[in-house]
C-alpha cells in the first residue's frame, strides 16, 4: 500500500514538470481561437519571428521577474470592462514573456519592440499617420520632377505626368516597407549587440528607429521619382523591384554602417551576472503563472457573447470594429 501510494506521489511530482506545457496550451488556445481575425499570417509576421530570434536574450541572474505579470493583468482588466481584443492580445503576449521570464532570466527591451511592429494595431496607426506623410511626399516628388523639366500635376495623392496617373497610397508609401525596414533594423541592432556583446540604451534604440522611419521616408521620395520619372506602371515586375533597391540602397546598406559604430560607441558591456541574486518563490511564480491563462480564457469566455453581439449590431464590418480596437 505505502509502495504503491509512494509510486502515485512521483508519478504526479513528475507531471507537474509539465504546468509550464499546459499554460503554454492555454495562451496558444487564447492566441488561435481567441485572436485568429486579429492576428493575420503574413510576411511582417514571418520577419517578425525571425527578428525574434536574433534579438532575444535574458540576463540569467533576474529570473522570476513579475513586471509582465502586473502588465498582463492590466490589460486582462482593460479587456473586461471593453472587449477589444488588442487588450487581450496583450494580455497574452505579455503571459508569455512572463513565463519566459520565469525560467530564463530578464528580457531584453528588443523583442517587446518587435512584438509592438507585428501587431496588427501597429500597421493601423502607421497607415492612419502616413496620410500627411503622403500628401507631402506627393507634393514633394512632383516638385523634384517639375524642377527637372518634365509637365506634371499634383492633386491630392495623385501625380498625373505624360497623361499617365500614379496614385500615392499606402501601399505606394511603403508601408509594409516601413515595417520590414524597422524589424530589419531590429535584426542588425540584435546581430550586432551579440557579436560585440554590448548593448545601446532603450533611448538610442528609439532613436534610431525614429531614424530609420526618415530614412524610408526619403527612400519612398525616390521610389516615387522613380517610378513616374520611368513611367513604370502599377503591378509591373519593376514596380515591385524599384522599391526593394530604393529600401536596400536608402536604407538597408546604410544601417549596416551605422549600427556597428553605433554599438561599438555607445554600447554597454553586458553584465553576465551581478554581484548577489535574489531569491523568489517558486509557489508564488507557479500560482501566477498558473492563475494568469486561467483567468485569460474566463474572460475571453465572459466576452466572447459580448463581441458577437457588438459585431451584429455594428453597421461596419466585423474586422473593423473587433480587429482594430
Amino acid at each position: 500500500m505505502s509502495k504503491g501510494f509512494f509510486a502515485l506521489t512521483i508519478r504526479l511530482l513528475r507531471a507537474g514538470r509539465c504546468w509550464p506545457l499546459a499554460v503554454l496550451a492555454c495562451y496558444g488556445f487564447v492566441l488561435l481561437v481567441g485572436l485568429h481575425r486579429y492576428l493575420v499570417l503574413d510576411a511582417g509576421v514571418v520577419l517578425g519571428v525571425i527578428a525574434l530570434f536574433f534579438t532575444t536574450s535574458f540576463n540569467k541572474s533576474e529570473k522570476g521577474n513579475t513586471r509582465y505579470f502586473f502588465l498582463a493583468v492590466t490589460a486582462l482588466l482593460c479587456y473586461l470592462l471593453v472587449p477589444a481584443k488588442t487588450f487581450l492580445c496583450v494580455s497574452c503576449l505579455c503571459g508569455c514573456l512572463f513565463l519566459a521570464e520565469t525560467f530564463y532570466g530578464r528580457v531584453n527591451s528588443l523583442p517587446v519592440l518587435v512584438l509592438v511592429m507585428m501587431s496588427p494595431i501597429f500597421e493601423y496607426a502607421m497607415n492612419v499617420f502616413s496620410f500627411p506623410i503622403r500628401l507631402a511626399l506627393t507634393s514633394w516628388a512632383g516638385n523634384a520632377i517639375r524642377a527637372a523639366g518634365q509637365q506634371v500635376s499634383v492633386q491630392g495623392n495623385m501625380i498625373i505626368c505624360n497623361g499617365n496617373e500614379f496614385s500615392v497610397d499606402p501601399a505606394c508609401m511603403g508601408l509594409q516597407m516601413m515595417v520590414t525596414a524597422l524589424l530589419c533594423g531590429i535584426i542588425l541592432i540584435g546581430f550586432y549587440q551579440k557579436q560585440y556583446k554590448k548593448e545601446l540604451s532603450l533611448w538610442l534604440v528609439l532613436a534610431m528607429l525614429a531614424a530609420m522611419i526618415l530614412m524610408n521616408v526619403v527612400s519612398n521620395l525616390l521610389r516615387i521619382i522613380f517610378i513616374v520619372w520611368l513611367n513604370i506602371m502599377p503591378g509591373t515586375i519593376m514596380h515591385d523591384v524599384t522599391g526593394m533597391m530604393c529600401l536596400v540602397l536608402y536604407v538597408i546598406v546604410p544601417l549596416m554602417f551605422i549600427i556597428p559604430w553605433l554599438v561599438r560607441r555607445y554600447g554597454k558591456p553586458v553584465i553576465v551576472h551581478r554581484k548577489y541574486y535574489v531569491l523568489r518563490s517558486a509557489v508564488k511564480l507557479f500560482l501566477l503563472n498558473a492563475l494568469l491563462p486561467a483567468g485569460l480564457i474566463t474572460a475571453f469566455l465572459i466576452n466572447k457573447p459580448r463581441e458577437t453581439s457588438n459585431q451584429l449590431l455594428s453597421n461596419l464590418p466585423a474586422h473593423t470594429y473587433s480587429d482594430f480596437l
